[in-house]
């Protein structure tokens, strides 16, 4: 197996132009290292982007971020820079696994993997981020996450391109994100929970967003539950109900064998992602 290593965008370009077939890009490897022990076909090269310093950078601006695809789940975690806005992103990264899998997984590899129960996805498509792509051409396009992601294990990238890294618009909101796993360590989520509120000074929501992931092949807009709580003080009774309804009924229609405990459960997620904002 060739093992290719670029150290700028010139030579990652380069080698992305005349890799051979079978290329796997590698970053944190968290993934891609399992998958290969368990497939019988390996690749025949690795193309391991984590020396490249554009990927491994996190830049905030005052109307945008953007984060490099080998950037790690730690790094974003512990990252002083963000804005109230990415919040959840990095309650969502500081729960990704266990420290050690935190230190080496990248966002890039997170979304690339498109695995439904992925925890940053949802939180990406709330925050309104676009997928930078790069390819051999040394040129760049941009694509909406949601739209990035075509369902499990599929993504739009095509052969000569890798995810440069992910630009996130700043928005005067706050957001929380919290998910419900089978673990307490390590864990995989079974449904996650992403919102986004602007409450003004008494405490009267102005706007609201929900996302819920891994109920469904890719995350989900909750609409309906957005709407019900604008105009809704965050203290009142029952918001965590009309945030749990529409989830509960996407997650019972799907009659899985699961639904019957997701759909009770959801509740207490709903009110832990509140909780957190009476909190702020």
């Amino acid at each position: 197996m060739i093992s290719l290593v670029p150290h700028d965008l010139n030579e990652l370009a380069d080698m992305l132009a005349s890799a051979p077939a079978r290329t796997k890009v590698i970053a944190g490897g968290t993934d891609l290292v399992i998958q290969m022990r368990q497939d019988a076909q390996q690749p025949n090269a690795l193309l391991f982007i984590g020396e490249v310093p554009e990927l491994r950078q996190i830049k905030a601006g005052k109307d945008r971020v953007l984060i490099g695809s080998a950037v790690t789940m730690t790094q974003i975690a512990q990252a002083t820079l963000f804005s109230e806005c990415l919040q959840a992103l990095q309650e969502a990264a500081g729960g990704v696994g266990s420290l050690q899998i935190r230190n080496r997984a990248t966002i890039g590899g997170n979304i690339a993997g498109a695995a439904p129960a992925g925890d940053l996805h949802g939180v990406l498509c709330l925050l309104g981020a676009s997928v930078i792509v790069f390819d051999q051409h040394q040129q760049m396009s941009s694509i909406p996450v949601y739209d990035f992601v075509t369902g499990p294990g599929t993504v739009r990238l095509d052969t000569g391109q890798i995810i440069y890294g992910f630009e996130i618009p700043v928005k005067e909101r706050i957001t929380h994100f919290k998910k419900l796993g089978s673990r307490r360590k390590v864990t995989i989520a079974k449904i996650n929970i992403v919102m986004g509120m602007k409450i003004d000074q008494s405490g009267l929501i102005e706007e609201a967003e929900v996302w819920a992931s891994a109920i469904a092949p890719r995350p989900v807009c909750m609409g309906e539950a957005a709407r019900r709580l604008v105009g809704r003080h965050i203290c009142e009774a029952h918001l965590a109900d009309d945030v749990s309804g529409p989830v509960a009924d996407i997650i019972l229609d799907q009659n899985r064998p699961s639904g019957a405990y997701k759909s009770r459960a959801v509740r207490g997620l709903a009110e832990d992602v509140i909780r957190m904002f009476k909190a702020d």
